[in-house]
């Protein structure tokens, strides 16, 4: 979708919280920022008692014009979901949903126009104009009107001070789990695997091998099987020198860091490592071998989803929504036959691997200082209600009727509780039309990514997170959430190398070709960049 989608709407809104989602987290609060280590209390309600859990209703409808970032296709209009939000709560929101890939682009814009009350900041603190912007006041301070709030309390301490300026909080983080998401595990087709008799694999061998069997035998047919689904990281919103998105699991594989890693007083940018050398060189040879979605280098993620999902593809990088039924009915609608297994991690030749560690948040809600402090409160009032599992983990199924059949909580003792979702396929249809779970607000802390609506699928998503929940497993950048002046002056200043690194995987040049453009970056950015990074990270241990 490539134009922007405005809707207006009269309610709270509801968080990108999946149908088996509820309340969850506790933390210490050891920077006063509003967590305060409330427990989770949520007992699993119905859809019909949280509508009933309104906020308090002061002086009428509350009124905010937001901006907010979309994925995918807009929701259809008219919506009965949509009705149903606006009974739910005491507000009026206009929201102007804005396509991810012109996202940041458009905050530009939003930031001389003066004409939004909320506004999600994609990037949060590690966009250098957020900290700029807040250091000229162009934000309210939330730091005082956060505390007391028992749902936005829930939010881990580390993630208010990671994404804090000078001490202070200028947006309210929407939280996520701190791993396992984006392109963190590989997804693949079992029922291909079974056909040829195949284990799930473990190791970067065994899918390689598995890979290789894919392109020979042709389980898609007439030539159609794509064995291995990336694409160009560069064709997207963002530039990486690993050349191909969806490779994340290879990475760690081969012991690449997260982007950065400090050794001793340094910082080390992953071009910088052996361990980047030898990745490329896997790359080369699968790309050599026609392992590789021969389209990858001029595809964008969406696109390489969306081959996945129309069943001529056998792996693909995601995480544990690609085996919640949502996501699986998409391939199933294509390939009736499709199952598909999960690969917590992937282990490379020297026994490594690993997922990203994250800050555990995506984006921060900012209330620009134009306007009154009184309505700023109430903003922020509203976004702790919208956290209310209660609220927005049964809004977000849609209608009763309509959407889905029955909700029966299977474990309620559970963080979050766990709820079994009754669908007829009618209802499925219904839900994927009008996106219930789409007027997203803001997001309750959890520390799972579940999108499942039975026990079985659910507890096994869950299984999954666990499971990856190993110190080893665990690889973080130890700058996230930080920035550098220099980087946001530069926004590609990682171009030739980009480049020169695909030339190589593409085999046009030889790996002399790539260091040189290592070096040269180096040299020109790289070394004042992480610099940069560094002072931050040595302050904040203070």
């Amino acid at each position: 979708m490539n134009t922007k989608f405005k809707m207006r709407m009269t309610a709270t809104a509801l968080a990108m919280v999946l149908a088996v989602s509820g309340l969850a987290g506790c933390s210490s609060n050891s920077n006063g920022n509003g967590a305060n280590g409330n427990k989770n209390t949520n007992s699993g309600t119905t859809p019909n008692e949280a509508a009933t859990n309104k906020p308090a209703e002061p002086e009428g409808p509350l009124k905010i014009k937001a901006m907010s970032v979309l994925f995918g296709d807009a929701p259809a209009m008219p919506n009965p979901a949509l009705e149903a939000v606006q009974k739910a709560g005491n507000v009026e929101l206009d929201i102007e949903y804005v396509p991810s890939d012109v996202y940041n682009d458009k905050l530009n814009i939003a930031m001389t126009n003066n004409e939004y009350d909320l506004i999600l900041w994609e990037k949060g603190k590690a966009d250098e104009k957020f900290i700029k912007y807040a250091k000229q006041g162009a934000f309210h301070d939330v730091s005082e009107m956060v505390k007391g709030k028992n749902k936005l309390d829930e939010i881990p301490a580390a993630t208010w001070n990671l994404t804090a300026v000078d001490g202070k909080n200028f947006g309210i983080p929407r939280p996520r789990a701190s791993f396992g998401n984006g392109e963190s595990n590989i997804i693949i087709r079992k029922d291909w695997l079974d056909q040829y008799g195949l284990p799930v694999p473990k190791t970067v061998d065994e899918l390689t091998n598995a890979l290789k069997v894919f392109k020979e035998k042709d389980p898609a047919g007439g030539g159609k099987t794509i064995p291995l689904s990336l694409y160009g990281s560069w064709a997207g919103n963002v530039t990486y020198d690993y050349v191909f998105g969806n490779t994340t699991p290879f990475r760690f594989a081969f012991g690449m860091p997260a982007e950065w890693r400090i050794e001793g007083d340094k910082a080390v940018h992953e071009s910088q490592t052996p361990e980047y050398k030898k990745y490329l060189e896997f790359v080369k040879t699968m790309w050599a071998d026609k392992l590789i979605d021969k389209d990858a280098a001029i595809l964008k993620g969406d696109q390489a989803t969306n081959k996945f999902q129309s069943g001529v593809v056998g792996a693909i990088a995601n995480n544990v929504r690609m085996i919640g039924e949502p996501e699986i009915e998409k391939i199933q609608k294509n390939d009736p036959k499709a199952e598909l297994a999960f690969i917590p991690v992937l282990t490379g030749p020297d026994g490594k691997a690993g997922t990203n560690l994250t800050s555990g948040y995506y984006g921060l809600w900012v209330i620009p200082s134009k306007v009154d402090k009184e309505k700023a409160e109430r903003i922020v009032e509203f976004l702790n209600w919208s956290a209310d599992g209660k609220v927005n983990g049964d809004l977000s199924l849609g209608i009763k009727g309509i959407h889905y059949s029955e909700v029966n909580v299977k474990d309620a003792n559970a963080v979050p509780p766990i709820r079994e979702v009754i669908q007829t396929d009618e209802q499925k249809e219904a839900t994927k039309k009008d996106r219930p779970d789409h007027f997203i607000i803001q997001n309750p802390f959890s520390p799972y990514i579940n999108n499942g609506r039975s026990l079985e699928v659910v507890k096994q998503q869950r299984a999954y997170f666990d499971e990856m929940n190993k110190k080893e497993w665990l690889i973080p950048n130890p700058f996230d959430g930080m920035s550098s002046e220099t980087l946001a002056k530069n926004p590609d200043n990682r171009k030739k190398l980009d480049q020169a690194a695909l030339r190589f995987v593409l085999g046009e040049v030889q790996w002399d070709g790539v260091q040189k453009e290592i070096d040269a970056w180096v040299k020109a950015y790289g070394e004042t960049i992480g610099k940069e990074y560094l002072d931050q990270y040595n302050a904040a241990q203070k």
